[in-house]
């Protein structure tokens, strides 16, 4: 199972999170849950959406997951093994707290475009474009990169216009002792077939589309306060349904799946209506 993690941040405001679960072998059709988090660098009800995201899987696909990759946007390095700890060990709850022996093996990437490199190549042959911007696919894995951690540069998209910002991956935690070139191999399949795209993308679709789903709720939630900052002078009890509809769309697009009471409703599930 590949999963994403994505957080939408405000200043002000409430911050979103999005947890995207893939239940097809080739990783391109997602569930998704949506939450609201005080803190967006660690997320204290992960074990709660990752349970249901587990069921959710084996309801869909008929079997549990063998392994889970998982893939989160990159946090400070001073709070990346803070983070690392909470949620990797939430995961692994989640997983014995659903059976008792059940334990996948766990591969855990933060992935981040919030950095100053830039990728460029002296032979003319890989320079690509007007931009003249590095071949998609390309990877740097050496001098640049820490040698302490095990991380990597991909530049998975091809620049259209000025230079390209390659995404930073680094494995936090590998129970399933890929290769450099498996995951590699792997962060750059998963940037194609994003359905709102026909190129390759800069990030897998899995955080793709946890962010639109955060972009989504937080949609859901402006409408709400819509209503109740247009009608404060008034009564609010009196505009009291129209909120409460807005409410329940949230509710019933985000709801897990199998909590759903009739079959209809599990439509949502599959279509991917967040995209």
């Amino acid at each position: 199972m590949i999963q994403g993690l994505e957080t939408n941040v405000m200043p002000g405001q409430d911050s979103i999170l999005g947890l995207a679960s893939s239940f097809d072998p080739s990783a391109t059709s997602y569930t998704m849950q949506t939450e609201i988090t005080s803190n967006p660098n660690i997320i204290t009800n992960m074990i709660d959406l990752q349970m249901n995201a587990l069921k959710t899987y084996y309801k869909l696909a008929r079997e549990k997951p063998k392994a889970i990759i998982f893939f989160r946007t990159a946090v400070n390095e001073h709070q990346m093994q803070q983070t690392l700890g909470f949620e990797y060990r939430a995961i692994k709850s989640a997983c014995r707290m659903l059976e008792q022996d059940y334990e996948p093996k766990i591969t855990y990437i933060m992935a981040t475009k919030k950095h100053a490199t830039r990728l460029c190549a002296t032979d003319k042959r890989f320079q690509i474009g007007k931009s003249q911007n590095v071949p998609a696919g390309t990877v740097v894995d050496t001098a640049i990169v820490d040698r302490s951690r095990f991380d990597f540069y991909l530049q998975s998209s091809q620049g259209i216009q000025g230079t390209s910002i390659p995404t930073k991956y680094t494995v936090c935690q590998d129970e399933n002792k890929l290769s450099a070139d498996s995951v590699q191999g792997l962060c750059y399949y998963l940037c194609h077939g994003y359905v709102r795209c026909n190129r390759t993308v800069s990030r897998p679709n899995c955080l793709m589309y946890a962010k639109l789903a955060t972009d989504r709720a937080r949609a859901y939630m402006k409408a709400a306060g819509n209503y109740i900052h247009n009608y404060r002078q008034k009564s609010v009890q009196a505009h009291m349904p129209e909120i409460l509809n807005i409410k329940k769309k949230f509710v019933e697009d985000f709801v897990p799946t199998q909590e759903k009471k009739k079959p209809d409703d599990n439509r949502l599930a599959k279509t991917m209506f967040f995209t």
